[in-house]
């Protein structure tokens, strides 16, 4: 299975809150046997999510991607 629709950047928006829950959520992931993740943060939502890409997003899941 391909998880499309997962929030595992830590500290951007309403999922993971840190380095470590993100971690947790991709091994539960694993177990339950998806092979794949993408990443999708909300951003840009006025008033909501004003994270951009630019800002720290993809350091992070550069990070994500080292770490799993």
């Amino acid at each position: 299975m391909l998880d499309i629709h997962c929030h595992v950047a830590y500290g951007c928006d309403d999922g993971a809150e840190s380095l470590e829950a993100a971690l947790t959520m991709i091994e539960l992931a694993a177990k339950c046997g998806t092979k794949g993740i993408a990443v999708t943060p909300h951003s840009n939502i006025p008033g909501s999510y004003e994270n951009f890409f630019r800002d720290g997003i993809s350091d992070k899941i550069s990070t994500l991607r080292r770490l799993t």
